[in-house]
C-alpha cells in the first residue's frame, strides 16, 4: 500500500507539476509517463480520452489550467458521436474479415516470434465493446486535440500530429460535418457503448474489466451464426473507409530514428495510464489490459489491412479484396513480418515491448495492493475507480 501524500490540496494544474515517490518506481522510469506529463494538467489530458457524454448541445469541459476552463466546443462532441458510429461500423467490418480467415493464418497474426509458430489463433474476445472503446477514447483524444492550436497542443498535451495525419483527420470531420448537415448522422448506427454505462462519467472503470488476452476469446464458429455482413450506404461507408485509414496511419507510423515513443499509439498508453479519480499513474500490473487491449486492436486492424473480406473503394486509392492476392499467406506474413514482431520499430512492437516489461516487474513483486492515495493525502481509491474521503469514514 502507498503511504499519504502530504501535499495540501491543489488545483489540477498544481498538482500536474507534483513529483511523488511512485514515479520512482521501475515501471514509470521505464515508460517515462510523468516526464512526459510534466507540468501539465493531467485532469485536462485524461478527460479528453473519454468518449462524449450522453447530454447532447453542451460544451465539454475537460478541466481547468492556469486559471482558464478548458473544454470542448457542443459541435465537436456532436461530431464525435457521428464519427464514433463510423467506428463501429469500421469494427462491424474487421468482425466479418476476422470470421472468415483461416485457423493458421489466425495463429500466424498471433505470433510474436518471426518464423516459430505460436498454435493460439487471434480471434474475438468475450469483452469486445469494452476493447472497442480503447479505440474510440483515441480517436476521441486526437480529434479533440486536433481543434487546438499546435502551440495549445505543446502546452497542454505535449503532443504532436503529423501533418498527413492532420489532413486525414480534416476529411474524416467533413464527411461527419456532411452527415450530419443532411440528418444521416442521427442514431443510424447503435454504437458498441450504448448498452455500457462508461461514457465520460465512468470509463475509467472499464480497464479493470478487461481480459489480458486473446486466449479468452469466442471462437470463430460460433461467430458463424450471425447476420451476414452487409456494407453500409455509402456516406457511412466513406466514413468508415475513411476512419480506417487513418487509424492504419497511425498504426503503421515509423520514425527515422527508431524512437517510437514519438507513435500517438504509444502516447495513448501514456494517457491510458493516467488514474482519473486521484491524478496518480497505474502500476505496471493495472497497465496490462488496457495494452492487451490495444494489442487485440492492433492485430484486427492489421489483418484487414492485409486481408480484407472487402474491397476498399472510397479511398483515393483502391485497396483490394484478399481475393485479388495471387498467395494470402504470403500477403499476411509480409505485413506480420514487418509490423507486427517482437523488436520491429513499430508501435505494435513497442506494445510487445511495453506488456513483456510490465508483466516481468510483477511477477518479480507480486501482486499489488489494491489501495492507492491521491495526491491531496485526503482520500484513496480502491481499484481503479472507487473513491473514498477520509472525512467519510470519520478520519479528519
Amino acid at each position: 500500500m502507498e503511504t499519504p501524500r502530504t501535499h495540501q490540496r491543489s488545483s489540477p494544474h498544481d498538482r500536474a507539476g507534483i513529483i511523488d515517490q511512485t514515479e520512482t518506481t521501475p515501471w514509470l522510469r521505464h515508460t517515462r509517463w510523468p516526464d512526459l506529463f510534466r507540468n501539465r494538467p493531467l485532469e485536462v489530458i485524461a478527460t479528453s480520452a473519454q468518449q462524449p457524454d450522453f447530454v447532447q448541445g453542451q460544451d465539454y469541459l475537460f478541466g481547468q489550467c492556469k486559471g482558464a476552463s478548458i473544454k470542448s466546443s457542443a459541435e465537436v462532441e456532436t461530431q464525435l458521436r457521428i464519427l464514433l458510429q463510423g467506428v463501429d461500423l469500421m469494427f462491424n467490418r474487421m468482425m466479418a474479415t476476422i470470421t472468415r480467415t483461416s485457423y493458421t493464418s489466425r495463429c500466424w497474426l498471433n505470433t510474436y516470434s518471426k518464423d516459430v509458430f505460436w498454435p493460439h489463433p487471434f480471434r474475438a474476445v468475450s469483452c469486445l465493446k469494452r476493447y472497442i472503446s480503447v479505440c474510440k477514447r483515441f480517436l476521441c483524444f486526437v480529434f479533440r486535440v486536433l481543434r487546438f492550436k499546435e502551440r495549445q497542443r505543446q502546452e497542454l498535451y505535449n503532443f504532436k500530429l503529423g501533418l498527413d495525419e492532420e489532413r486525414m483527420m480534416y476529411y474524416i470531420v467533413s464527411l461527419v460535418t456532411q452527415l450530419h448537415s443532411s440528418e444521416q448522422g442521427c442514431s443510424c448506427v447503435r454504437t458498441a457503448e450504448d448498452d455500457e454505462s462508461s461514457h465520460a462519467s465512468s470509463d475509467e472503470s472499464d480497464e479493470s474489466d478487461f481480459e489480458e488476452g486473446t486466449h479468452f476469446g469466442v471462437d470463430n464458429n460460433s461467430m458463424r451464426d450471425e447476420p451476414k455482413f452487409v456494407l453500409p450506404s455509402k456516406p457511412w461507408l466513406e466514413l468508415s473507409e475513411a476512419l480506417f485509414q487513418l487509424s492504419m496511419m497511425f498504426w503503421t507510423y515509423r520514425d527515422p530514428a527508431g524512437d517510437m515513443s514519438s507513435s500517438a499509439i504509444i502516447y495513448h498508453t501514456a494517457v491510458m495510464g493516467i488514474q482519473r479519480r486521484s491524478m496518480s499513474y497505474h502500476s505496471a500490473h493495472n497497465s496490462t489490459p488496457g495494452l492487451a487491449a490495444l494489442m487485440w486492436i492492433g492485430r484486427a486492424l492489421f489483418l484487414e489491412y492485409a486481408l480484407p473480406l472487402y474491397g476498399y473503394s472510397t479511398l483515393a486509392y483502391h485497396w483490394p479484396s484478399r481475393d485479388q492476392y495471387s498467395s494470402q499467406p504470403e500477403r499476411l506474413e509480409a505485413i506480420r513480418q514487418k509490423y507486427l514482431t517482437g523488436g520491429c520499430y513499430t508501435p505494435f512492437g513497442e506494445l510487445i515491448e511495453l506488456k513483456a516489461f510490465a508483466k516481468s516487474i510483477f511477477r518479480q513483486e507480486g501482486m499489488p495492493g489494491i489501495l492507492s492515495w491521491a495526491l491531496d493525502g485526503h482520500s484513496f481509491v480502491v481499484g481503479n475507480d472507487k473513491e473514498a474521503r477520509l472525512s467519510d469514514l470519520g478520519f479528519g
